[in-house]
């Protein structure tokens, strides 16, 4: 089925080829292309406004550089114009940040998945997770190339900055995929996420654990520039009471991020079953995520994942070379972390 065919909201419902089973709300929403999906901090009266003002000040570096992976990755740049170019035959369609958050308003809960082009038989399925402050747009070069594979071809949206949480988020991804496996039995599924997305997803698997309904399926889980251990410098921000977190554009999120926040501590020591395979990549220039600090590594070493790190790339290139790799742009063996930025200073913490 040609992308151009499908209805803005619209999800598959054959029963080989869906992700989630419910019709998708319909609202006018238009195709566009924009500079960035950008984070918006905004105020309240009294103490919220100055909350929120110092909440800006901690999270901005954190939420806002996060939040530009969209931009970059849509901008392009040379390995996201060679992805471009190789996958035009299976361009799957975009959505920005205000198109998710229209169709997150008129869906209950806080996260859905939504079908972005139908696959072959016997490909199995591809899901996206994005990262914070972005959108589906981020991660489109892993959608186009799944898509050209033939895989079924769904991303996961969710209202990342106000209203949900790691922990609201995370159940939302885990109920949709534990209604998918009951429906799609040792389909291979490969789940594909970008930074905050990772744990996400993590935290998806997690509650399907703990619910005693982890899928059999073969699951191919990849994670580009997680942020597995959180940031401790966001810490400072788990004064402020998850519930009126939740109220304030950014605090939530930044929250979750936090080292010590119940999020981190949830992942932190998270072992997943023989049927996951986990593949881990980050930037060698990667300015917000050293995979040799901060947690990220011991976290890493639990889910027994193979950890590459891509030669010269930061926290808004790695989606595309992954998509699209070319020879010397991934280290040829795991666990062959190289920065070539390990200057003082030169991470956020």
């Amino acid at each position: 089925m040609e992308a151009s065919r499908l209805s803005s909201h619209s999800f598959f419902t054959s029963t080989r080829n869906r992700l989630f089973k419910k019709a998708a709300p319909k609202a006018p929403v238009q195709e566009q292309v924009r500079d960035g999906d950008e984070v918006q901090l905004s105020g309240g009266p009294g103490f919220l406004t100055q909350l929120n003002r110092k909440v800006g000040k901690i999270g901005l570096g954190l939420c806002l550089m996060a939040s530009l992976c969209g931009a970059a990755n849509a901008a392009g740049g040379p390995s996201a114009g060679v992805a471009a170019e190789q996958f035009q035959q299976a361009v799957v369609r975009t959505i920005d940040n205000d198109q998710e958050q229209a169709m997150l308003s008129q869906n209950d809960g806080c996260g859905m998945i939504v079908a972005l082009a139908e696959g072959q038989n016997g490909k199995g399925a591809h899901l996206t997770v994005h990262g914070l402050g972005a959108s589906p747009r981020a991660v489109k070069p892993l959608n186009d190339r799944a898509a050209a594979e033939g895989k079924d071809t769904s991303t996961f949206i969710y209202n990342d900055m106000k209203g949900c949480d790691h922990r609201m988020n995370s159940r939302a991804l885990a109920d949709e995929l534990k209604e998918w496996a009951s429906e799609h039995p040792n389909e291979p599924l490969t789940i594909e996420t970008h930074s905050q997305g990772g744990r996400v997803a993590m935290g998806a698997l997690r509650f399907l654990q703990k619910d005693g309904e982890f899928p059999e399926n073969p699951i191919q889980l990849t994670m580009i520039s997680p942020p597995l251990g959180g940031f401790s410098l966001a810490n400072i921000v788990l004064t402020a009471p998850g519930p009126l977190a939740r109220l304030i554009p950014g605090a939530a999120p930044t929250r979750d991020m936090a080292s010590w926040s119940g999020a981190s501590r949830q992942i932190k020591n998270l072992k997943l079953p023989d049927n996951v395979q986990t593949t881990i990549y980050y930037g060698s220039a990667d300015r917000m995520v050293n995979y040799e600090k901060g947690g990220h590594k011991k976290v890493a070493e639990n889910l027994d994942a193979e950890v590459y790190y891509i030669a010269g790339g930061t926290h808004t290139t790695t989606v595309p070379t992954v998509a699209n790799p070319q020879p010397g742009d991934i280290s040829d063996q795991p666990i062959a972390y190289n920065p070539s930025n390990k200057a003082a200073g030169a991470f956020l913490w």
